[in-house]
């Protein structure tokens, strides 16, 4: 990657680093809105939601005619293009999930058995295999218990195998995410019994 278009990369990921921003970003790359729809859709101040948009506009992301705002697609192409030419090795398997729970050694062993380029090569057939993999695709995919379109669990999910219906239907059969009128929410761990 040469240093401009690493440098553009860079701006563009920081810009999506923050939860807000990509928050906002997530919800323009659905459909164009203006600042009154973002902040009645994902229910954040007027403040929290412009300044979104600055950063994400600044970072070359987002453009406005005006009234609405929009996802730029050159530039999420730019960007995808060029994290494309740069993939890690397959055998690369994070030390945390997304949500940043510490992976352990036999989690990870078992997530780089069937993590390739950070897709799965296959799903597990049952067990504790499949427990580590749903797992980590919870973290992934759902990080807190935000409301979601089943549309959205599927362009999530694909990124890491196109049996989405499975994966949709495993994690909700394992109690990791609850289901309702194709709303998907990361379910909510039981209170031990302590009451800890």
């Amino acid at each position: 990657m040469d240093p401009k278009a690493a440098a553009e990369a860079l701006a563009v990921l920081r810009a999506l680093a923050d939860p807000i921003r990509l928050r906002v970003a997530g919800r323009l790359a659905a459909r164009p809105a203006s600042v009154a729809q973002l902040v009645d859709e994902l229910g954040m101040g007027r403040i929290a939601a412009a300044r979104a948009l600055a950063g994400l506009e600044e970072a070359g992301l987002v453009k406005s005619d005006g009234e609405r705002w929009t996802i730029d697609r050159t530039t999420l192409a730019r960007l995808g293009r060029e994290l494309n030419a740069t993939k890690p090795s397959p055998d690369v398997v994070p030390a945390a999930t997304a949500t940043g729970r510490v992976l352990d050694r036999d989690e990870t062993r078992i997530l780089r058995s069937f993590l390739a380029r950070g897709r799965l090569r296959s799903i597990p057939v049952a067990g504790r295999k499949r427990e580590v993999v749903l797992r980590y695709l919870l973290d992934a995919v759902f990080p807190d218990e935000t409301d979601r379109p089943e549309r959205d669990v599927n362009d999530a999910l694909r990124q890491y195998h196109e049996d989405v219906a499975a994966l949709r239907r495993y994690l909700v059969d394992a109690g990791l995410v609850s289901r309702e009128r194709g709303i998907y929410r990361r379910a909510t761990p039981p209170a031990s019994a302590s009451g800890v």
